[in-house]
């Protein structure tokens, strides 16, 4: 089985190489490795000024089919709720049904009393009312990129769900609930290998602009063309977060690994 791990272009590159030099010459790729390329959307234009998008992304899908993508969930959980997504994997996150979860977390805190009764209503809005906005329900979001998650959008690992941290604020008007997220969970990444194909579709939920690479083959074609212009380029340093939405739940026999992530790896 071949694995793309996105942080790691050294592995997959390759594989995007030998799937590109069935459209394009070698001599081509010798003049991209040789132009004074600055930038990873120039190494990317200058490739596909003389290709259609349309067929590059159909080959490109083509030959990655068989491949799958390894992708991480960053979160925060209690020893027992680790034990629950062992046996039950990950579920879609329903507001109301963390009810006694964010009553654990927040109970110690010196203001509890004074806010515990507005919790419900905060819990309403923020789930089934307006104040949801365009949260999605029903969904358990990934990224492609591990360092990424650990010092791009750390906020899950430092904090658990997101949702957690607009109830925190809405109760206590303040930062003060981030040590209460924080307290008696640990931060987890939790991995999952999806098929390319599911892969790329979680990246574009909603489908993408016509004339554009779609999110995911667009992020590997770009840093694979700027990659054969600057071998010593590397993603882990990008701090990319390019994300996938796929629907729930992640049945437990679909995670792949439940990594303990000490705190002092995340990077603010």
């Amino acid at each position: 089985m071949k694995i793309i791990e996105y942080d790691d272009i050294n592995i997959w590159g390759p594989w995007i190489r030998a799937a590109m030099a069935e459209i394009v010459t070698p001599q081509f790729m010798q003049e991209l490795r040789v132009a004074k390329i600055r930038h990873m959307e120039d190494a990317r234009d200058f490739i596909l000024s003389n290709l259609d998008r349309a067929a590059v992304t159909q080959h490109l899908t083509s030959r990655l089919a068989p491949f799958f993508v390894r992708l991480y969930h960053g979160t925060r959980l209690t020893d027992a709720e680790t034990e629950r997504v062992r046996a039950d994997g990950l579920k879609s996150l329903v507001l109301f049904e963390r009810r006694p979860a964010l009553i654990s977390v927040f109970q110690d805190h010196p203001r509890w009393t004074e806010v515990e009764s507005s919790l419900d209503a905060i819990i309403h809005n923020l789930g089934a009312g307006d104040g949801a906005g365009k949260r999605e329900d029903g969904c358990v979001h990934f990224c492609f990129s591990r360092a990424g998650l650990l010092t791009g959008c750390n906020h899950y690992l430092m904090y658990g769900a997101e949702v957690d941290d607009h109830v925190a604020h809405a109760l206590f008007g303040d930062a003060s609930g981030h040590t209460f997220l924080q307290m008696h969970r640990r931060a987890k990444l939790i991995t999952f290998l999806a098929p390319f194909g599911d892969a790329a579709i979680a990246a574009n939920p909603y489908g993408f602009p016509a004339g554009e690479l779609p999110s995911l083959l667009g992020s590997l074609f770009g840093a694979w063309a700027y990659w054969e212009t600057r071998p010593e380029f590397t993603i882990v340093s990008q701090r990319d977060c390019i994300a996938a939405r796929f629907p729930g739940p992640i049945a437990a026999e679909q995670i792949e690994r439940n990594l303990d992530i000490d705190d002092t790896e995340l990077c603010s």
